[in-house]
Parts: C-alpha cells; structure tokens; sequence
C-alpha cells in the first residue's frame, strides 16, 4: 500500500495533514497514534519517517522520536518501545 500512494504529497491527505496540526500543537508532548489497520500505522510511520528529514517540519514538530508498534514487530522490540515511551509504567 505505501508504495501506491507515497507520490501523494501530505497536502493531498486531510487526514495526514490534521495528524501533522495536532502534532505541532501537542509539541513536546508524549502521543500515541492508533490505527485499526496495520497497513495504515505503516503508512502513516513511513510518512513521518520521511517528512522529518525536511528541518523545517522537524523543528514545527519539536524533532519527535517515532516508532511503529504493531504485530510484525518482535516481542522483544516491542517492550523496548514501551519501555522508552512509559518508563515508570514498565516497571
């Protein structure tokens, strides 16, 4: 699915565009995204992936830390993740 619609710029996704407002007012914050479809959690990872290699968006962004979380990704990979978002939490 990524490869069908990374042409389409973040300007031409409402959606991802909202995701991008939200994320520059909640700046600093710690956020988690969900997503019923595994293919869109990938999506919208890669997207942002992608989109803070530009300085510009990264500093609206506060240089957020992003990872993917879903079942393809290992057992021990993904206490990792837990782990950094919610370290008391883990314990």
């Amino acid at each position: 699915m990524w490869r069908d619609v990374e042409r389409i710029g973040h300007e031409h996704d409402a959606k991802y565009a909202m995701l991008l407002d939200l994320l520059a007012r909640l700046k600093g914050q710690k956020v988690l995204v969900f997503s019923y479809y595994r293919d869109t959690a990938r999506y919208v990872y890669e997207r942002l992936r992608a989109d803070l290699e530009v300085a510009k968006l990264r500093k609206r962004l506060g240089s957020p830390r992003v990872h993917c979380l879903d079942s393809g990704v290992a057992t021990k990979d993904r206490l990792n993740i837990v782990a950094r978002f919610a370290p008391l939490e883990s314990e």
